[in-house]
């Protein structure tokens, strides 16, 4: 028989007659048959391979609109491919090969929610070390062994046997550096982070650059370098006042000791006093008042043997110097002269200058004066403060009060404090 044309508006061609039995059409072919039939007990409408229906199926639909597809499928030939689309269960949803992209897209739905790609396990119980999903990169198309393997994967990995409660889980950062893809990176549930392995350092270590072509690494904290922080201080060193935050030797921030700031128990500050009377107080010339006891001198800056403060680096600033002088006479002349007097030296102009106390003090028999001064100066490294005397004429056996009871002290003290830098 040759071509069979049915005609007509409506051309139909039934086989089969609603009996229980198979239907097919049958291509009889040189090397190979294939069908298309109606597998009556099965219900499912076939496409196979071979001359018996059931043999070799190839494509399966049956009454529920579900296909199978029993071997590949290729969608269009190579360098001309054709968009292939599935939808979702909720609008605007869907998986797009989309051909002219060379990319997988995977939409969220229009109301809400974004793509999502689901890595899932098909193990029955989950155990220490397996890996229940993973991404791999590879270049199969290379030439060498090297060159073919896995390059890169990551990888969740679990780290327990899974329960009801429990689902502890590591990802894994695999690279290949000549060799297959290896684990360098391990983030696990605990918040660690293991390098090349389970390597997770010791508590106060830090991860730590080796530079160019060189791996990270944890370190000890006494190996990081602050220098080069504005306002730190550096490892194991005394914070300055204008630190703005302190490293501890493990290498951390640490809890700012407020004695260093302003105003606390190390800010720079001296105060002595005359540990006895001074009786040889020659007349008509200048006389550094040697202050031999120290009542305080956070900073060491005062110098008990010859009277004189000198500030160093340090503890330059802005500071604030006072004095209390007083005299006595035991001799009967009533017209005895004395002056009192800061003593400056500045460091910068390499001279002395007296800030003088103009105001003359005379004194009678037995007669006691005194004499007070304050003063604010900007003070630099190797500037230098002292009080001098100065007893100008009468008797010769007048002297410096001082002693060893505080009533005594407060007659002659000195003393500084810096109030700003």
């Amino acid at each position: 028989m040759g071509t069979i044309q049915i005609d007509g508006s409506t051309p139909k061609l039934t086989i089969g007659n609603a009996t229980a039995e198979d239907a097919t059409i049958l291509f009889d072919g040189n090397a190979q048959d294939f069908y298309i039939a109606l597998d009556d007990s099965a219900d499912d409408l076939l496409i196979g391979l071979g001359s018996t229906v059931g043999s070799t199926p190839i494509i399966a639909i049956d009454e529920n609109k579900l296909s199978t597809f029993s071997g590949a499928i290729t969608v269009g030939v190579d360098d001309t491919g054709h968009d292939v689309k599935l939808f979702g269960a909720s609008a605007g949803a869907y998986a797009l090969w989309d051909e002219s992209a060379n990319l997988l897209d995977l939409r969220g739905a229009t109301a809400a929610g974004p793509g999502h790609l689901k890595l899932t396990t098909g193990e029955l119980t989950v155990v220490d070390a397996d890996v229940l999903g993973k991404i791999e990169f590879q270049a199969p198309l290379e030439t060498g062994t090297d060159a073919i393997t896995v390059a890169a994967s990551i990888y969740a990995e679990a780290d327990d046997t899974f329960s009801a409660s429990v689902n502890n889980t590591d990802l894994v950062f695999a690279l290949g550096k000549s060799e297959a893809a290896a684990e360098k990176f391990r983030f696990t549930a605990d918040t660690e982070i293991g390098i090349g392995g389970a390597n997770y350092g010791t508590d106060g270590q830090v991860l730590t650059s080796g530079g160019a072509d060189a791996a990270v690494a944890w370190e000890d904290a006494a190996g990081f370098d602050v220098s080069s922080i504005t306002g730190a201080t550096a490892l194991g060193a005394t914070p300055a006042d204008t630190d703005e935050f302190v490293l501890s030797d493990a290498g951390v921030l640490k809890r700012v000791d407020y004695s260093y700031i302003k105003g606390g128990t190390n800010t720079p500050a001296f105060s002595a006093v005359l540990n006895a009377n001074v009786t040889d107080v020659a007349t008509a010339t200048w006389t550094t008042i040697v202050y031999s006891r120290e009542l305080y001198d956070t900073g060491s800056l005062f110098d008990t043997s010859t009277g004189i403060f000198t500030c160093d680096s340090d503890n330059a600033g802005k500071w604030l110097f006072c004095y209390t002088g007083q005299t006595a006479f035991s001799g009967s002349n009533e017209s005895d002269i004395n002056f009192f007097t800061f003593y400056y030296y500045n460091a910068s102009e390499d001279e002395w200058n007296r800030i003088q106390n103009n105001q003359e003090l005379t004194a009678s028999y037995h007669e006691q004066v005194g004499r007070s001064q304050t003063v604010m100066l900007d003070i630099a490294n190797g500037d230098q403060m002292a009080v001098q005397y100065y007893h100008k004429s009468g008797s010769a056996d007048g002297y410096l009060i001082g002693g060893s009871d505080w009533g005594s002290y407060v007659n002659n003290i000195f003393g500084g404090m810096r109030l700003a830098q």
